[in-house]
């Protein structure tokens, strides 16, 4: 959501999709229909680069429990946002990131080498 070093397109983009969750949030939700965003963090063997498999225990060492998320954790927080438990789930932003997000200050001053070598 908030991206690393050389990220500032990525970071740019989640910003617009926010933007853009919220006013259809309010357009859609006159309709009964929710629009919300889900933010999940690196989720391991999904696509990620060999580059990026390097900096996974820095990443996973962010989180209480070292430990990230899996594609089930995703689908199952989407599945309660579409089924009936998420009716009333509108125009909000879902971290599935195992709290990651909270220890963000942790790394995010360092440079991209600074970061690969704490791990």
């Amino acid at each position: 959501l908030y991206g690393n070093y050389g990220q500032v397109p990525y970071a740019m983009a989640n910003g617009a999709l926010w933007g853009l969750t919220l006013a259809m949030a309010l357009e859609c939700g006159t309709r009964g229909v929710t629009v919300n965003m889900v933010a999940p963090t690196f989720i391991p063997g999904t696509g990620i680069t060999k580059d990026l498999e390097d900096i996974i225990p820095v990443i996973r060492a962010t989180t209480p429990n070292n430990e990230l998320p899996t594609a089930v954790d995703v689908a199952s927080t989407v599945a309660n946002l579409v089924g009936p438990d998420g009716a009333h789930k509108n125009g909000i932003l879902v971290l599935v990131d195992n709290a990651m997000k909270s220890n963000y200050t942790a790394i995010r001053p360092l440079s991209r080498a600074q970061f690969l070598a704490q791990g």
